[in-house]
């Protein structure tokens, strides 16, 4: 059964997202209101720089022309000088939102003063350095505190007092009321002239911010307010998108119940058939395909009786009764791998109403544990007969050493008898291979002691080949090795692993009687390990195959059945698998299946 597919998302994010918005959404506002602030900051800065350079132009100029005219009157000198500039500073401080104007020297010497007591004082460093930022071509105002403690908005203008020279309109020498101009080039007048024109004068204005800041505190309300208009804005929106969240939430962990149900369904390895109330079948997870040889698509939504084995069909047929449980086992004929027995408990299916909404099939494979349950009567039987043979080989192994001496005690006393030196000769050997007969049984029937050591299997099986090559030539037989394990290393009984590989070798060797390929060969796979013993002899009956491991059965006239069986015990102590696959007419293989 495939998960269903869940309705697509059409939206999530996680609440680090929604903090990150909200951040990102108030560093947005915060720079906005910053900015506007700064803007409006810097047009007002601009306006009022205007506004005390148009108010300093126009002083200038009419502090200008007023000494020009008293200087075509013939009347300009220290007293005119400091009425004319007190007179330009008074018009000028008249103005709305002006706080001061003054004139200032360039060695901060207050020449006049809108306030007549700051007249004749100094300014401090800070307002000389001020002055001096105008040779550097640098912005001519700056916001400092006043008098009275209130911030103010200063600007400064150079004023240049014209020289002698340089007020003469007219070069006839006289003046517009006709006097002489001789007088203007008198000594002490020429000295006032030079003292004025040669130093280096600021006209400084000083204006009120009051305006400044009402206007800067009106753009903050209004960036406020709008600020807060695009935060609850931002803030609806998420408020919208966590809600929208909150109800994809509900919808994508259904989806995901749903998906994880699926998913468990179909991982279970107990096979699961649902049908509806009309017979059709709802639900077919991986296991019971398998099980039934089915394929998913040809089965879902089809009419039970037509997709299902015939053994199913009467199981789930529709409108049947059912109020509680039944199970049996059946066995499905065979395939590959042997016949399958299955276990199957059918359940009704129920709706809230209590009335019956389908059939439920449950099918578990018992084909492993049936064979785990003939592996265990094996070897159960193994044992019994195992114990047995000991018994009877402790008894019997005890009068055939008597015999054998005996039998060479008499053989030393038939030295004329040449008939029954050879019979008694034949025997000893008889009894020699009896008690071997015996010490291979009671090989088979103690427990195996293995020596484990680390080994580099493809060492030690090329070892054993080495002591088959020579049996394989003497029959016509070609070897071939074929080593993949790489110097891989495993921790087995190497005597014993030798003696498996030389049993199965001996055995393909013998069975090719007419000559033929021997193949052996180590490969890996994943976490196992396999050797490889291959004949192209005649192989072996199918009904014989079933039987080669146990003890006493063979096939050689002179074998004692114990081979196979004692290898198998060997290769099942340390854990791992013989198996046999043969083919009548093309051959058989040994694989010997060990864990890393």
């Amino acid at each position: 059964m495939s998960p269903s597919k869940g309705p697509k998302r059409i939206f999530y994010a996680s609440p680090l997202l929604f903090a990150s918005a909200c951040v990102l959404l108030t560093v947005i506002i915060g720079v906005f209101a910053v900015n506007n602030v700064r803007r409006e900051k810097q047009l007002m800065t601009a306006a009022l720089s205007q506004e005390g350079q148009a108010i300093l132009n126009l002083v200038a100029a009419s502090t200008r022309a007023s000494l020009r005219r008293s200087l075509m009157r013939g009347e300009l000198d220290e007293q005119v000088w400091q009425q004319t500039i007190r007179q330009a500073s008074e018009n000028g401080s008249d103005h709305s939102g002006i706080d001061a104007l003054y004139l200032v020297t360039m060695a901060g010497d207050i020449v006049v003063h809108s306030d007549q007591t700051r007249d004749g004082t100094i300014v401090a460093d800070e307002m000389i350095a001020f002055l001096r930022q105008h040779d550097a071509r640098q912005e001519p105002f700056r916001i400092v505190s006043g008098g009275d403690g209130r911030e103010v908005f200063q600007v400064a203008l150079p004023f240049a007092v014209a020289t002698n020279n340089q007020m003469m309109p007219h070069p006839m020498g006289r003046g517009r009321q006709g006097r002489p101009l001789e007088r203007l080039s008198a000594p002490d007048f020429q000295r006032f002239l030079d003292r004025i024109g040669h130093r280096e004068y600021f006209w400084v204005v000083e204006l009120g911010l009051e305006t400044f800041h009402q206007a800067v505190r009106q753009q903050f309300i209004q960036v406020g307010v709008l600020s807060l208009v695009l935060l609850l804005v931002g803030i609806g929106g998420i408020l919208s998108l966590m809600t929208l969240q909150g109800l994809r939430g509900s919808q994508i962990r259904l989806t995901k119940i749903r998906e994880f149900t699926d998913l468990l369904v179909s991982s279970l390895p107990v096979g699961l058939i649902a049908t509806g109330p009309d017979g059709r079948v709802r639900t077919c997870n991986a296991s019971a395909c398998s099980m039934l040889r089915l394929e998913e698509k040809q089965v879902l939504g089809k009419p039970s009786v037509s997709v299902l084995p015939e053994r199913f069909r009467d199981l789930l047929s529709p409108g049947q009764i059912m109020t509680e449980k039944t199970r049996w086992e059946v066995t499905l004929p065979e395939r590959a791998g042997g016949a399958t027995s299955l276990h199957i408990v059918r359940l009704p299916l129920e709706d809230p109403d209590r009335e019956q909404a389908g059939m439920l099939l449950l099918i578990q494979d018992l084909s492993q544990i049936r064979a785990l349950e003939s592996e265990l009567a094996r070897v159960e039987r193994d044992a019994a007969i195992g114990k047995m043979a000991a018994g009877v080989a402790h008894e019997i192994r005890n009068p055939l050493s008597s015999i054998k001496g005996l039998a060479i005690l008499l053989q030393g006393r038939l030295h004329q008898d040449a008939l029954g030196r050879e019979t008694v000769g034949l025997l000893v050997t008889e009894v020699e291979r009896l008690n071997r007969s015996i010490g291979e049984l009671l090989d088979y029937a103690r427990p195996t002691q293995l020596q484990i050591a680390p080994v580099e299997i493809d060492a030690v099986v090329a070892k054993a080949v080495a002591l088959l090559r020579s049996d394989a030539l003497a029959a016509g037989i070609e070897v071939k090795e074929h080593y993949r394990c790489g110097g891989r290393q495993l921790a087995v009984d190497q005597d014993r692993l030798i003696q498996v590989v030389l049993n199965l070798g001996l055995n393909a060797i013998q069975a090719m009687d007419r000559g033929g390929v021997l193949t052996v060969a180590t490969d890996r796979e994943g976490d196992r390990l396999k050797i490889s013993i291959i004949d192209d002899g005649p192989g072996i009956a199918p009904e014989l195959l079933e039987t080669v491991f146990d003890p006493y059965v063979t096939t050689k006239p002179e074998g004692t059945g114990l081979g196979l069986a004692l290898s198998r015990k060997i290769i099942d102590d340390h854990h791992g698998r013989l198996t046999l696959d043969s083919t009548v007419g093309q051959g058989t293989s040994a694989v010997i299946d060990l864990p890393c």
